[in-house]
Parts: structure tokens; sequence; C-alpha cells
């Protein structure tokens, strides 16, 4: 296969095209070979092996085939799919009309000259039986490798030794190996090949981070999981005890040398369960009933997850329910606040985020007056969200899109050159969306009028959930390297009827008429990125 890097061109007429050079033809004489920025690959009819050189450092590669979806799939079979406990062929046919995923047929993969990368993934592949990276030195992200589908393999990063974030790996593997591994936040790995797993982990136990904050090892997060047919282990380091002047060491540089470990045979225990996230099927919907699964003062929650308080003054317990109808901050959006209340108790829902592991949702805030009675795990309660930060909220993510929807359509229609949309924040004090590109501040009259003329149009703001394909195809926004989330296998849409759409995880108005007045406040330029602000009235 060609140099992937050869296969990218931006053009003078302000296109970027992909070229095949495997075909036999040179390129257009008016484009040039443009820097790798990701890698994206999920042709399912490709056979054989891929090699690409010259590829030194990139932001993402992704690997992986996928779910197909009827195209008559309905938003209501999707949530019933997410709320089953448990998934069989059936339930699985009757959403995407297969029982089995459609998966890659590459064979080998390899990057020789790679070095630096924020995040790999490859997932749903048939026929893989070699990785070879020799080069790879940085992951500043995540590795993904989901390999279940596929052969035996053996696995080894002869260079590799600094990985930011998760390592997850499964699949049938016989060997695997990090000798150069110094840094890591955490390894888990599932097997049913002929990997030991309790050898693993020795060998990459003392590379790993884990929080030596908390006291006491039942606090600790493990820093290495291995499960295999045999065995499952956890592991992670502690720091050395002092020195002792009298007894026998021996118990010492065992304890130095493992630290912790646990063996559990036969398998790994099962995932804590997400929070389901109620506004993602009704935005409109602000009063809610939902079982308490735990409440955890922050001081003891993991270092990650209390780096997300910023006023502990205001700040004291995190509340996790089964489900929630409170927005959870991301995707540019504030998260919502409100209240959640039972008979004789309160509590002051001030920010609600996701934790840095696992899709338990943290409500974050205290319990009013001072001295109130806590809720008790088991318990039902109900969550009120604030109505008018709600309200606020969902006009200025619609109007960011809104705004976005209209530079698009002045650039399809000649009026501003072609741009390619960025990012955007939906704050109050600071929204604005981007686009790579020249936008000068001479357009900013004619934005604002296609701008209005949208707002107008009242068209109906709709919610959708759309296959991977179809997002792609229709949507707008979409940048490189967009995946789903991790398990999902539609993807959330918001659409604004007749003039576009975008992957989307936020709440909206009805239509494009209650966002109100959207003013375009003024046009900025900074190292190729255009950025427009905006506010609401």
């Amino acid at each position: 296969m060609a140099d992937c890097a050869r296969l990218n061109y931006a053009c003078t007429n302000g296109s970027s095209i992909s070229f095949d050079i495997t075909g036999g033809a040179a390129p257009p004489v008016y484009c040039w070979k443009k820097e790798l920025f990701s890698l994206y690959f999920e042709d399912t009819n490709f056979n054989g092996s891929i090699v690409l050189p010259d590829v030194f450092e990139t932001y993402r590669i992704t690997f992986e085939g996928g779910w197909p979806a009827r195209a008559n799939v309905t938003a209501a079979e999707v949530e019933a799919f997410r709320n089953k406990t448990t998934i069989d062929e059936a339930d699985i046919l009757n959403l995407t009309g297969v029982t089995s995923p459609l998966l890659l047929n590459i064979s080998s993969i390899d990057f020789p000259d790679l070095v630096n990368i924020s995040d790999l993934s490859i997932r749903y592949s048939g026929n893989l039986s070699s990785l070879t990276m020799p080069k790879l030195e940085n992951i500043n992200g995540r590795l993904h490798l989901d390999l279940s589908y596929g052969p035996a393999i053996s696995l080894s990063f002869p260079k590799l030794s600094q990985v930011e974030q998760d390592m997850y790996l499964e699949g049938k593997i016989d060997a695997l190996e990090f000798p150069a591994l110094d840094s890591s936040r955490h390894i888990n790995v599932t097997t049913t090949g002929d990997l030991d797993c309790l050898a693993f982990a020795k060998s990459v136990v003392n590379t790993t981070k884990w929080p030596v904050e908390n006291e006491g090892p039942e606090n600790r997060n493990s820093s290495v999981v291995c499960n295999s047919n045999t065995a499952s282990v956890t592991m992670h380091p502690m720091p050395p005890p002092p020195e002792e002047s009298t007894g026998s060491r021996d118990g010492l540089d065992f304890c130095r040398s493992l630290i912790l470990l646990a063996i559990l045979v036969a398998g790994a225990s099962s995932m804590t369960e997400r929070t389901k996230l109620v506004y993602q099927q009704d935005g409109e919907q602000l009063l809610h009933t939902a079982n308490v699964l735990s409440i955890v003062p922050v001081s003891e929650l993991p270092k990650p997850d209390q780096a997300l308080v910023k006023d502990s003054s205001d700040i004291e317990h995190a509340v996790i329910t089964e489900s929630t109808i409170f927005y959870v901050q991301g995707g540019g959006q504030p998260s919502d606040i409100g209240i959640m209340t039972k008979a004789n108790s309160s509590f002051e829902v001030q920010s609600v985020r996701q934790p840095a592991h696992g899709g338990q949702i943290l409500h974050l805030g205290r319990f009013v007056p001072v001295g109130a009675i806590a809720f008790d795990a088991g318990e039902e309660i109900q969550q009120h969200v604030d109505a008018e930060k709600r309200n606020l909220y969902s006009r200025l993510h619609t109007a960011g899109h809104i705004l976005g929807l209209a530079i698009n359509a002045l650039c399809r229609e000649g009026v501003l050159p072609p741009l390619t949309e960025s990012k955007a924040s939906h704050y109050p004090d600071s929204a604005a969306v981007e686009f790579g590109g020249l936008i000068e501040g001479k357009h900013k009259d004619v934005i604002q009028a296609k701008t209005d003329e949208f707002v107008r149009s009242a068209r109906p703001v709709k919610i959708h959930w759309w296959s991977m394909e179809e997002l792609l195809e229709k949507c707008s926004g979409v940048t490189e390297g967009f995946e789903l989330p991790e398990g999902e296998v539609m993807g959330r849409v918001v659409e604004m009827e007749g003039l576009g759409s975008y992957p989307c995880g936020g709440t909206h108005v009805q239509d494009c008429s209650q966002v109100g007045k959207i003013e375009v406040k003024k046009i900025s330029r900074s190292k190729g990125i255009s950025r427009v602000s905006y506010r609401v009235a």
C-alpha cells in the first residue's frame, strides 16, 4: 500500500483531496502533499498487508470495522437496546440486521518509522496477525487494541516508553512485551491466548501510575489488570516501607518487588454500570425520579476526579445515581445545575462531570442546609434542573450550530472561501465557532444576515441516532479522527431541519427561532484559525 502521507493533498483551489498514488497516475499539478494529521481506515474489502513508511508523528491512527445499522432503526429501538441488562444475538440482529460486525481483513500493519502519536486504536479486525511499530516511543493519549475477532497474535513495543492515558488490549494474545515502558496510567489486558498474566503484570507493575495519596490498599486503583482463561491478576505498586533495623527482610523485599498482588481464579469482575443519560432522549424534561447508587465525599474521590472540583468550599460530596437528567459538562456546553431532594434532605448540584474512569456520572455539590441528612444508597430521590440555566445553555448550543451552518452555507455560495470547521464553545462568556482558513472582518455583516435568515426560518430542531456511515455522510463539523463513544453503535445527531446537522450530545431548543437573537460579535484570526464570537439575546 502507498505511503499514507502521500495520499492527502491540499490544493490551490482551496479543496482537500485524497489521491491513491498506487493508481499509476500523478496527482493534479495544483495540489501538494500536506502533513498527515490522522489516519482512519475502515475498508473491509481490503485484503493483505499495510506498510506505511515515512510517518514519524501523527495525531491519531484508527483501524476499525464496525456494526452496520438498519436504515429504518428508530431512537426508541436504540434506547431499548441500551437499557437491556443482558444482550443476546436476537437483540443485535434486531438493531443492526446482523449478528456480527463487519471485520477488517488486514493481515498485518507496519509503521516502521512512527515515533510519536496521540491515540492508536484497532477494533473489529478479523485477520490481523502482525502489528509492527519498532520505533514507537510515545503515545500521548490512549492505546486501544480490540483484536478479539482475530487470530492469535504476539505483540511487542520495544521502544514504547510512555503512554499518558490508559492501555486496553483484548484478543488471543500469546505474548505481550513493553521492555522500555516507564510511564503509564493504567493497563488492562484480556486474553484468550497463552499469555502468562502473572508474569506480564510483574514485568510492568512498577511503570504505572496510581493515586498514592489515597490511604489504605482498599482505596487504591489497580494499575495493571490482566484476565486470561485461567486467572485474573490485579496488581499495583506501593511505596516502599520504612527501613527497619532488625528482623527478616524477605517479606519486605517481596513487597517491594510485587508490592500488591491479588489473583482471582476464573475470570474478571463485571464492569460498573453506566449512568443512563435521560436528557439525551428528552431534553425538555426538567424533573426526574432516580435511585441513588452512592454518596462520596470529595476528599475520598480518586485524585483525577478531585481535580474536577474548582471551589471545595461549595462542593463537598459527589452523588451518583443510576440515571440523570442533568447535562454532563462537555462538548463545549456547561453542565446543568439544580437540586436533588427527598422528603427531609436536599442536595445542591453545582457541577455535573464525567469521571476520569468509568461511566458513573458525578453530581458535585453539597447538602443543604449545613448538617442536613444525607441520602442513602438505594433511596429514590427527585432531580430538579434549573430551568433558566438549561434554557440559556440550550439556546447557546443551538445558536452555535446555526452560526456554523450559516458560515458553511456562505462557503457553498462562494461568498466565503473554502473553510474547515474546527471546534466550538457554547459558554455564555466565551461562545464562538472556529474554522480553519481565513474569514476577513469585512464578512461580519453577511454572516450576521445569513444567521438572521436561519433563525427567522424557525426550522425544527430534531435529535436522531445515526450509524457512523450516515453520520459521516450527512453531518457538518466532523473533525479528523472522530469516533463514536466506547461501546456505541449509533451516534447522536442534532439536525436543524433543511439546514444541516452535527454530531452532538448537547441540549437544544425545539426550533431555530427559539434561540432568540444571535449577535455576531467579532471575527478574530490567529495561526490560520478564524474565530467567530457570538452571544444570544
